[in-house]
């Protein structure tokens, strides 16, 4: 019986340190690019993976509302490593977001993404047939800069 208590402590301990520690380098993030923001006065945002959750969090909080492009957002994965309750997924009505996600993704679930797209009016998904989650083929065609011009534009 102490042995199970025992591993029961520590497997809830460790979850315990390991939220802790995505939070604080969460909130240091959001803290860096809030920064940006005001110190660069960017005209888009493009973030992928654990950047593309934290520009999906930037329009959340309203910090920042222009155009924005999430490559694989991890996004709600990390919401969830946080245990944030579900309202982390409805953004701002004026939040506008292309999230881009390829089908052959084994580190973030599309799923994540085309939910996040069908609780938000502004947000889009681009599905990549076949690429993965660094969307090396979208990058090597080429094709990634014609994403950035049309969403730019």
């Amino acid at each position: 019986l102490a042995l199970g208590v025992l591993a029961g402590y520590s497997a809830v301990n460790k979850r315990s340190i390991v939220g802790t520690a995505v939070g604080r380098s969460w909130e240091g993030c959001i803290d860096v690019q809030t920064k940006a923001i005001h110190d660069f006065k960017p005209t888009l945002i493009v973030g992928s993976s654990w950047g593309g959750g934290i520009a999906v969090e930037l329009l959340r909080r309203g910090i920042w509302s222009g155009p924005t492009i999430a490559l694989c957002p991890a996004y709600e994965k990390v919401h969830k490593m946080l245990g944030t309750p579900h309202n982390f997924i409805d953004l701002p009505p004026t939040a506008t977001c292309l999230i881009v996600h390829g089908t052959n993704d084994t580190t973030i679930p599309l799923q994540h993404s085309q939910r996040l797209a069908d609780a938000n009016p502004g947000v889009s998904l681009l599905t990549i047939e076949g690429d993965n989650h660094r969307l090396d083929a979208t990058v090597q065609s080429g094709r990634f800069v014609e994403i950035i011009r049309e969403h730019s534009g």
